[in-house]
């Protein structure tokens, strides 16, 4: 297993980054590409010739022409890493180009991926992970005279390593925004606590799921609201000693007169709004009311078909006499023969009640 991994490790050593002496063209800078070579002498152990084989071979474009004129040059060189890293450094000066590694990032959008945000994710980390070569950290050089003890100085190196990868991590952010689209833009655009390019990516990756899931399985439709009750009937209530001994008679004759409700007059016909003791014919003696083609009576009352005025509820409700057929008022008579109410008493609305009345004939 540890050989395994070993050799995984030499070949990640030995595979060596091209070099081609050109800005547009290099994704690491000369000192990178030098200390790679320098690795795989110290790592595997080549030897100064073995060296400049792999040198030689990663060249490319313009810095392969130069190693030719340089051999033409000094055709008695030999072929040796160590004697040809520094006429390299000479001939191509270590200025890091920042121009070229926003180019390349900056053409690194959500698109090319068909809106996959992994593999988007996944291709900035990458082209991140090789032009970040070019900006890695500088060793700590730290003045003769610093006056700093050993433990002092590994905490300002650890400092400066901590400043880079911050500086590393905007970038990455940064360029992961530069490639989304507007909408996911907006989304992000509102969250501050997002500070990384690993946050973002959850956090639309959690929002697009969201959102899938309330397309495939709608919220349901809120239930109806429900009709509002019917009001209760409001009667009036009696405001003294005599109404409320009326309304309580009035009352106690409406409940008797339910139970008065078959045969009623002599078959005649004309009845006059009296009520007669029960008889074998007709329908007659009901009030002067008249009938509809079905027999139903209809209410002198209030106009409406299928009750009489007896026990028309809005009548009740008023307070209001019967009307028998020669106009004459009435209320309806007691079953048990109480006190009933006269026409002429009917004041306000209120039937007020005598103590010396008498049944209606």
């Amino acid at each position: 297993m540890a050989n395994a991994i070993q050799d995984n490790v030499n070949k990640e050593i030995a595979t060596i980054p091209l070099f081609y002496g050109e800005k547009e063209k290099d994704t690491i800078t000369l000192t990178t590409y030098i200390e790679r070579i320098d690795q795989g002498v110290t790592a595997l152990e080549w030897t100064d010739a073995q060296a400049y084989i792999y040198f030689s071979n990663t060249l490319k474009g313009t810095a392969a022409d130069w190693l030719v004129g340089h051999l033409i040059d000094n055709d008695n060189i030999a072929k040796h890493w160590s004697i040809m890293k520094p006429a390299l450094r000479l001939a191509f000066n270590d200025i890091t180009d920042h121009t070229i590694f926003a180019k390349d990032m900056g053409k690194l959008k959500i698109g090319q991926f068909d809106g996959n945000l992994l593999k988007y994710y996944a291709a900035i980390a990458k082209s991140m992970s090789l032009h970040m070569e070019q900006f890695a950290a500088v060793p700590l050089t730290l003045p003769a005279a610093h006056g700093l003890n050993a433990e002092q100085v590994v905490l300002c190196q650890n400092e400066v390593a901590k400043a880079t990868k911050h500086i590393h991590d905007v970038f990455r952010k940064e360029f992961f925004i530069s490639g989304l689209t507007k909408a996911q833009v907006d989304k992000i655009s509102n969250k501050p606590e997002l500070t990384t390019a690993g946050q973002m990516l959850t956090f639309l990756k959690r929002t697009d799921e969201i959102s899938k899931r309330q397309v495939e399985d709608p919220a349901p439709a809120p239930a109806p609201t429900p009709a509002p009750a019917a009001a209760a009937k409001i009667y009036p209530v009696p405001e003294d000693e005599e109404e409320m001994a009326a309304f309580a008679a009035f009352t106690a004759q409406r409940q008797a007169f339910r139970g008065q409700q078959n045969g009623r007059g002599n078959g005649n016909g004309r009845g006059r709004g009296h009520f007669h003791k029960a008889g074998n014919g007709g329908n007659g003696g009901n009030g002067g009311q008249k009938q509809d083609a079905a027999g139903k009576p209809n209410c002198i009352f209030c106009k409406a078909t299928g009750h009489r005025q007896e026990k028309c509820y809005k009548r009740i409700a008023e307070n209001a006499p019967c009307i028998d057929q020669n106009g004459r008022n009435f209320f309806p008579k007691s079953a048990q023969k109480q006190n009933s109410v006269q026409p002429d008493d009917v004041e306000g609305g209120i039937a007020s009640v005598s103590p010396h009345s008498s049944v209606f004939h």
